[in-house]
């Protein structure tokens, strides 16, 4: 009889099941030498195979049974259901050009943001999304979940108390560990249809699973794959949605402020300025837009078509209204397909691998391009249609003394074009990933060692673009037939939506596409080794785990010719910007980094149940250390970890870990080129003491200069990680047989050196602070030397403030085994923040002893993703001796925030405006047939997420609610079917 091998692990987080291993010592022996592929289980949080300290440790397991209740078909929806998690930015709604877009979800465990969440795939991480997106004005980078089949995933765990001295940097808020099944042999599919109720929104889903054992057990081949159409939902379907001025959805002082009208100025109506001011009916103006004739128009344009000017700016009925042309949720299409291959040497060594693929696209689309007031554009003085030039459009009655016969030139930067046709985005997307190695025994040793390859490729073209040069040679144009007509207006009949008077004879000539390629790539190679019996001490066996990782991780955004600086535009002011209306340059950037780390790990039981110890049924210790070396940061660290579980009986369990961990600033971070933004309308607080307007900074509330500012930032190579400490103690309670099981968790996270970058508009503030201390000034500040304006900031990302996060994790299991009435399981988990602190950069200190107030430091406390309060409940309920009956409740809360873009002044106080608090309740229904006829082991389940139709509460947001928290589907149908086969 063979003896039993201690199985391999995945990169340090598997263990064999001992039942397992007795069985396949069992058919070893009563079946001539064939044996059965051991199982993993995987447990994330030890690299040592059969550590008692697992036990101990904060992890959140998420079962199939799980994705049912959740009413989910993805990982993203799963993720977005744990308590624990923050709001998600990265949600595939997201439309500006410089976003992430498409089919792409990310995970932001305790709010801390993007890219603090380690995502790994039987316990190696996955390739990051190739497009960042910026939060709080640095860019961030994940891994898309979307990427992963979820017809694959066996169970999901969640390490919440961070695990950088384990699995290295991107662990800072813990872990994402998607345990895929191994070894599977038969077949399962599932096929789903749900619908949005009050929408075009609806979803097709069809997934299976299906592998087979062979070679007398030594070797199982597996295909898991997914399917996933999903029609688009569009703005209009939902009031919260349907229109951009949502003034009246406002409650109590919020109700009718103007900063919930987020409409905007660049129109169809366009707006125009005079070199000079001009004589027009009457009234003197430097500035005229086009609007339906009125009592208060100063000129008429076009009689037939009720065309006028007036003057000034545009007005609220002008103002556009893009949201009744948007696409709120993309239509997508998703592809996913796994294959998996284990193979069992005689030598008892074992080979395995993976390959992975991904392919997705979307499709949405929104209204015309806005000029920038940046990038200005000139409207000939030979242009036909204009009514100050010296064609056949000019208004008489002018005065040749203020508008020569030869005609003025006119200067726009707020007329939206609508000729080219509303803007679409398509985006697609793909990733493969192939991974194989080879595990096995030395001794007792196991170890493992293997490598992974895995790209991921997005193109990002948005159709419908309006190229700036070619705008501009059709302003400045004075033939009748190629030359642009800025001035027939929108729609007199809908005056904010639209335009139903396009220049058809340059159309084509203005529209263009825009592409963005991003690339992504990871190689990866890793050696582990596992002892649990390293040593005795106090008699009992100390395992100890050891391994080296190296891995090459590449980036790459190649941005269109016309954005990268390739095809340049000369804008009015004389400046060189990118050739697309409505777009500001920003440059390619490529960039590699190599990381080689190496971790130990050591499991100590320092007393066992056979030591008979009083109060201490078992002591078990784990000590752990990681050490990263970064190429491109030229940074080394190591970051320990403590964990110990006191068990005092089986009711009861203490346990705590201290943890530091670190997050490297990612290669964007580190490595882009200049990117070039212009920050409008910011207050210029030492202008206005150079003009007399103020005296000393602390007047800054009176100053009223204003100055459009070129902001400039770029990487820095001299970025330190953000270092981390997470100290976690909590217990476990269980009782009447681990029928009932509570868990509490208390959590105290310490960040420091965040990445972050300093605002234009602080910049400037520190300039006039520093200056009114009798220094030189802030010398990233440049001035115009005539005017003393603000013209440029030069930015870099720096390490900047700290933060602390403080909160409470509560999970409550009751599992009744089957009776007469069935079997019960209800399962609650509540994540409770305390604090969440952030504290001040050297620069906000400065200013705020100047007076000045700053965005940063002070609480986070319930702003924006931040809630006091997030929990989930699961109640499940089967009945095999019922008629295989099923049932599901599933209950989602989300606290209330605060919307720190809306404020209001009560009683003397500024008050945020609130983003209620959230309560979503999902209920299924299934029916399993069992027999010998074509409907065994087959289920159908037909269900509805969010029963009471909750609509997300109202929130500043593109589309009127906080699409990092909540969702807009309401209330949503579903019918599915599964069946498996032997």
């Amino acid at each position: 009889m063979q003896s039993c091998p201690r199985d391999g692990i995945t990169h340090g987080v598997s263990l064999v099941a001992l039942i397992a291993c007795l069985q396949a010592m069992a058919q070893d022996s009563g079946n001539g030498g064939e044996r059965e592929p051991l199982e993993e289980v995987i447990v994330t949080g030890s690299h040592i195979q059969g550590a008692q300290i697992t036990e101990s440790l904060p992890v959140t397991s998420l079962s199939r049974d799980d994705l049912n209740a959740v009413g989910a078909t993805t990982v993203e929806d799963l993720v977005a259901a744990l308590p624990q998690a923050g709001g998600q930015p990265f949600n595939g709604e997201s439309q500006g050009p410089n976003s992430a877009r498409g089919d792409v979800a990310g995970a932001n465990l305790r709010g801390l943001g993007s890219g603090n969440t380690l995502v790994l795939i039987n316990g190696r991480r996955s390739v990051l999304h190739p497009t960042t997106q910026q939060e709080n004005g640095v860019p961030v980078q994940l891994a898309n979940l979307n990427a992963i089949p979820a017809a694959a995933i066996q169970r999901l765990e969640v390490l919440r108390d961070g695990a950088g001295a384990l699995y290295g940097a991107d662990a800072t808020a813990g872990v994402l560990n998607h345990v895929l099944y191994t070894d599977f042999d038969g077949a399962w599919v599932n096929v789903r249809y749900g619908a949005s109720d009050g929408t075009e929104l609806d979803e097709t889903n069809v997934d299976f699973r299906i592998g087979r054992s062979f070679n007398a057990g030594a070797t199982n081949i597996s295909f898991f794959g997914g399917y996933l159409n999903r029609n688009d939902m569009l703005a209009n379907d939902r009031p919260y949605s349907a229109s951009d001025d949502r003034r009246d959805l406002g409650q109590g002082p919020f109700r009718g402020d103007s900063q919930l009208r987020n409409t905007s100025g660049g129109t169809p109506w366009g707006g125009f300025n005079l070199p000079n001011p001009v004589t027009v009916g009457g009234t003197v103006t430097s500035r005229v837009h086009v609007q339906p004739c009125g009592a208060d128009s100063i000129a008429t344009i076009d009689v037939s078509a009720g065309l006028c000017l007036g003057s000034g700016s545009v007005g609220d009925a002008l103002r556009a209204n893009e949201a009744p042309l948007k696409v709120m949720t993309p239509e997508s299409e998703r592809f996913n397909l796994m294959a998996t291959i284990n193979h069992q040497f005689d030598s008892g060594n074992e080979f395995f691998g993976e390959a992975t693929y991904y392919e997705a696209s979307s499709f949405a689309s929104r209204g015309g391009s806005s000029v920038l007031s940046s990038a200005p554009i000139v409207i000939g003085a030979d242009n036909p249609f204009n009514p100050f030039g010296s064609g056949a459009g000019r208004l008489p009655g002018l005065d040749p003394a203020e508008v020569p016969l030869t005609g003025l030139e006119l200067v726009t930067s707020t007329y939206r074009v609508f000729d080219a046709g509303n803007r679409t985005i398509d985006v697609d997307s793909d990733v493969y990933r192939i991974m194989a190695g080879v595990r096995g025994d030395a001794g007792d040793w196991a170890w493992e060692i293997a490598g992974l390859y895995s790209e991921a490729n997005t193109t990002d073209t948005e159709g419908n673009r309006t190229s700036s040069s070619a705008l501009q040679a059709a302003l400045l144009s004075s033939d009748v037939a190629t030359a642009y007509n800025a001035f027939n207006g929108g729609d007199v009949n809908n005056t904010a939506l639209g335009d139903t008077t396009l220049n058809t004879n340059v159309a084509d000539s203005l529209r263009i596409d825009v592409v963005r390629d991003s690339t992504a790539t990871l190689a990866l190679a890793d050696l582990s080794v596992s002892n649990p019996a390293l040593l005795r001490l106090f008699g009992d066996d100390v395992g100890a785990a050891f391994g080296a990782e190296w891995r090459r991780e590449e980036s790459e955004d190649d941005r269109d010719p016309r954005i990268d600086g390739t095809i340049g535009f000369t804008n009015a002011n004389g400046d060189v910007t990118s050739d697309v209306v409505n777009s500001s340059p920003t440059p390619d950037y490529t960039a590699s980094r190599q990381v080689f780390s190496a971790y130990g790990e050591l499991a100590i039981p320092f007393v066992s149940e056979s030591d008979n110890i009083p109060f201490v049924q078992s002591l078990d210790v784990q000590l752990a250390g990681r050490y990263e070396d970064f190429s491109d940061i030229q940074k080394q660290v190591f970051k320990p970890r403590v964990a110990i579980g006191w068990r005092l009986n089986d009711t009861f369990m203490l346990r705590g870990s201290y943890t530091e961990g670190f997050r490297a600033p990612n290669l964007e971070q580190v490595n882009a080129t200049e990117i070039r933004r212009v920050q409008e309308n910011l207050t210029d607080i030492q202008a206005c003491i150079d003009q007399g307007t103020i005296v000393a900074v602390a007047d800054f509330t009176n100053c009223s200069i204003t100055s459009d500012v070129e902001d400039i930032r770029g990487g820095s190579s001299s970025l330190d990680p953000e270092d981390k400490e997470t100290l976690s103690v909590g217990f476990v309670l269980s009782l009447f047989r681990d029928t009932v099981t509570f868990t509490a968790d208390y959590w105290d996270l310490e960040q420091v050196d965040l990445v972050g970058l300093i605002s234009a508009r602080e910049q400037m503030d520190l300039d006039a602070a520093l200056r009114e201390q009798g220094l030189s000034g802030n010398p990233n500040v440049i001035r115009d030397p005539v005017t003393g304006q603000a013209v440029q900031v030069q930015n870099q990302f720096l390490n900047l403030a700290g933060r602390q996060i403080k909160g409470v994790d509560y999970s409550l299991i009751l599992d009744v085994p089957a009776n007469g009435a069935g079997s019960f399981q209800f399962k609650l988990d509540v994540a409770t923040l305390i604090e969440y602190e952030q504290t001040s950069s050297p620069v906000a200190q400065v200013l705020g002893t100047a007076g000045i107030p700053a965005a940063s430091g002070g609480t986070l406390m319930k702003r924006n993703d931040n809630p006091y309060t997030r929990a989930a409940a699961r109640v499940r309920w089967t009945s095999p001796g019922m008629g295989n009956w099923g049932a599901s409740l599933f209950a989602r809360y989300v606290g209330s925030v605060l919307d720190t873009s809306v404020t209001a002044t009560v009683d003397g106080s500024t008050q945020f405006m609130p983003i209620d608090e959230y309560t979503q309740v999902n209920l299924s229904g299934d029916y399993t047939f069992s027999g010998n006829g074509v409907l065994d082991n087959t289920t159908i389940r037909v269900g509805v997420n969010n029963i009471a139709d909750e609509a997300p509460p109202l929130a500043d947001e593109t589309f009127g609610y906080a699409d990092n928290l909540h969702t807009n589907r309401q209330r949503y149908w579903f019918v599915q079917l599964s069946k498996s086969f032997d």
